[in-house]
């Protein structure tokens, strides 16, 4: 059974791949003698009217995502990330403790779900202990590792979003006294709160880049075309 979070190894190479709707990123990262991550390359590729189980096997042909193991982001749409009172369980039971305690909280049935928990950091005493709880339907889990790992890639977690970007946090100096991040994408995005590699604080907004552009004035707007993608080590840039 694929757990929906999970840890990867120190990796010398590790791609990332994220699958909406409007197409594919990809970003590959290379670790060199525990210095930190260098992001190698990312690029995006459109989805226009294709299949897209073919769309994502040509990228994965095409820049050889095939050769390192792979770590993958789920959309925002497709699980719950909720707060909840931690049962008062052993720490190995946790899990299992926690898909009943948010039966009321999904809109499907439990035993139809994945589930994952994380803590937070030190709480005050005296208050309930909280922790957050991650659930998605396991037939969208299976189906998305099944469509990347169909694609050819070596995929070894899927992640969330939350998660991914407390990760990138925990590499900045500033998460060493305490780090705010904002995250943008096109129709939404995420502020956390991290410090010391942990996560404190999670919340989603409905502002995008999309309703920020449409405030700015025409001479503030960035252009419409973007530079052509830096391609992937190991593979030749497109003839124009």
């Amino acid at each position: 059974m694929l757990a929906l979070l999970g840890q990867t190894a120190r990796l010398k190479t590790l791609n990332g791949i994220s699958v909406a709707p409007a197409g594919f990123s990809v970003a590959r990262v290379r670790r060199r003698n525990g210095a930190r991550p260098e992001l190698e390359s990312c690029v995006f590729r459109p989805l226009a009217e294709v299949d897209p189980d073919k769309a994502l096997a040509s990228l994965a042909r095409e820049y050889r995502l095939g050769n390192a193991p792979c770590s993958a982001v789920m959309e925002a749409q497709s699980y719950s990330l909720l707060l909840i009172e931690a049962p008062a369980v052993p720490p190995a039971e946790l899990q299992a403790a926690a898909r009943w305690r948010i039966k009321d909280l999904i809109d499907f049935p439990p035993d139809q779900a994945v589930i994952d928990v994380f803590d937070l950091p030190a709480q005050p005493p005296g208050r309930p202990r909280t922790i957050y709880a991650v659930a998605a339907r396991a037939a969208t889990v299976q189906g998305y590792a099944a469509q990347l790992r169909g694609a050819g890639l070596k995929l070894s977690v899927i992640d969330i979003p939350e998660l991914a970007l407390r990760n990138i946090a925990a590499l900045l100096p500033e998460d060493s006294h305490g780090l705010a991040l904002l995250h943008l994408a096109q129709h939404g995005g995420h502020i956390i709160l991290t410090r010391q590699s942990m996560l404190f604080l999670t919340r989603s907004i409905e502002t995008g880049t999309a309703s920020l552009m449409r405030h700015l004035p025409p001479e503030a707007r960035p252009p419409s075309t973007a530079r052509p993608p830096r391609p992937l080590p190991g593979q030749r840039p497109s003839a124009a």
